[in-house]
């Protein structure tokens, strides 16, 4: 999702929202751990606010086998004291009930995550992809160029609230 996004306009559509985007480090399929690695060495860079954009292609996996509550605390813990937010998984029309269930627990995984981690706020790209199945390639969950566009400003419009609703509360 996330390289798919950068090249798409996210950065224009955070610019447009008012966030400047320090740091696109990243690939294709990147394990969680290493996504967590690369996090932590970028403790240096001056950011309040850390966008997570991880796990897509294991995910499924590692939410069957008990492992995603433990990457996410790895990911956050490499964040450090910044504001994590991290879009929650979806599927597309023709991913397979199995990675369907697989999504349910890593996003189940997720939302348990908020009680240990205050500065975690999620978004829920679940429903934004459910009720969008011309955003997809037919490859789950790959999206075409033109629904990535449309993610990364519905993703620079959800960063913004979360900013908003953060600076409220303080």
């Amino acid at each position: 999702m996330g390289i798919d996004l950068i090249d798409n306009g996210l950065r224009d559509r955070l610019a447009d929202a008012g966030c400047d985007l320090k740091w696109t480090g990243g690939g294709r399929g990147i394990e969680i751990e290493a996504g967590a690695e690369i996090l932590a060495g970028a403790a240096d860079i001056d950011a309040d606010i850390v966008l997570v954009m991880l796990g897509y292609h294991n995910a499924n996996s590692n939410a069957r086998r008990g492992r995603f509550p433990a990457l996410i605390d790895m990911v956050l813990e490499a964040a450090g004291p910044r504001l994590v937010v991290w879009p929650m998984y979806g599927a597309t029309d023709d991913c397979s009930a199995n990675y369907k269930s697989g999504i349910v627990v890593a996003n189940q995984s997720l939302q348990d995550a908020t009680g240990r981690w205050p500065d975690l706020r999620l978004v829920d790209y679940t429903s934004l992809l459910a009720a969008h199945p011309e955003y997809s390639q037919k490859r789950c969950p790959h999206l075409l160029a033109s629904g990535s566009k449309e993610v990364a400003g519905w993703l620079a419009g959800q960063l913004r609230e979360v900013i908003n609703s953060a600076a409220a509360a303080q």
